[in-house]
């Protein structure tokens, strides 16, 4: 196993294993603690000291489940609030320089520019998909706490409503999402309670137009392209398959 050192724009040096597995958490990979992560765990804890309770959402959600978390980069943070929490919270956000624009179905909040901008995007008591329109409500009480390695525990959904939160958009990064997701945490997936919430949602539909578009990008050869893409390397010759055998398996 070769041993390359990387330096992304905003971030510390990282190692990162050249291998045949784009998530194999090798003996010289070493995660580095993503420069958003401190912003991220200051606005949560001034959020606990006002009563407002949130839920991380997007990139800083599925790094907690991941062995690499260093493979899924990101550039901004995605909350989630309940409706009568939001003034709260941006009043919270005013106080700390962030400039907050209100708007339905997500805030967005702003501070800083180049690279010092911070941009948040805040959910209103549900996750609202642009392209489709379909919602995945969500309540504070539901989510988990977990931390990626040499992180802090984060309020993040658990790992049934992430799925189907992804599976719900199924853009491009969020198959990718799908996919590491099931590659490192599917072993611990409760079957039953994902369909549960789905069920209690009303979106089996939508969920399972998302899946059946996720293995149709599977089986045409476009997600091993994005996959080489956001990975640098190609994706092993059992992942893309496990990744549909596992979707059978909860769609069944």
């Amino acid at each position: 196993m070769r041993c390359l050192w990387v330096r992304a724009q905003g971030r510390t040096e990282v190692i990162r294993p050249v291998t045949d597995s784009p998530l194999d958490s090798g003996s010289c990979y070493h995660t580095s603690v993503h420069p958003l992560q401190s912003e991220l765990i200051a606005i949560l804890a001034e959020a606990r000291q006002r009563s407002i309770p949130l839920v991380v959402l997007g990139a800083f959600a599925v790094r907690t489940y991941l062995r690499a978390p260093d493979q899924r980069f990101t550039h901004d943070v995605d909350l989630l609030a309940l409706p009568d929490a939001l003034d709260a919270l941006g009043e919270l956000l005013t106080s700390r320089g962030y400039h907050v624009y209100r708007s339905a179905p997500w805030w967005r909040a702003e501070r800083g520019s180049g690279k010092e901008r911070v941009l948040l995007d805040i959910a209103s008591g549900a996750v609202v998909d642009m392209a489709s329109f379909e919602s995945y409500p969500l309540a504070p009480t539901e989510a988990r706490q977990r931390a990626e390695p040499g992180g802090e525990p984060i309020p993040v959904p658990a790992l049934e409503d992430l799925l189907a939160m992804k599976i719900l958009s199924h853009r491009d990064k969020d198959i990718l999402d799908v996919v590491a997701l099931l590659r490192d945490a599917g072993d611990t997936i409760e079957k039953d309670r994902f369909r549960a919430q789905i069920e209690a949602r009303d979106l089996e539909l939508p969920l399972r137009r998302g899946y059946l578009e996720i293995v149709a990008s599977i089986e045409s050869g476009e997600l091993a392209r994005l996959w080489e893409l956001r990975t640098g390397a190609p994706p092993p010759d059992d992942l893309l398959p496990d990744a549909v055998s596992r979707l059978h398996d909860l769609f069944r």
